[in-house]
């Protein structure tokens, strides 16, 4: 049976946000290993993004 592992990252937006090319890197590198976008929850304060992979 396959098993999978879950990965939740929180970005805040506004005034406080991590420049567009800062989480472009985060994000090509947590699929350099293996994680897999599925899904983004945006809120008034914070992105919620989360990610899956196979053990």
């Amino acid at each position: 049976m396959t098993q999978y592992e879950y990965k939740v990252v929180v970005v805040k937006v506004g005034i406080f946000t991590d420049s567009d090319a800062k989480q472009e890197k985060q994000l090509n590198e947590l699929g350099a290993e293996g994680w897999k976008l599925v899904s983004v929850f945006p809120s008034k304060n914070f992105l919620k993004y989360v990610f899956i992979r196979e053990r």
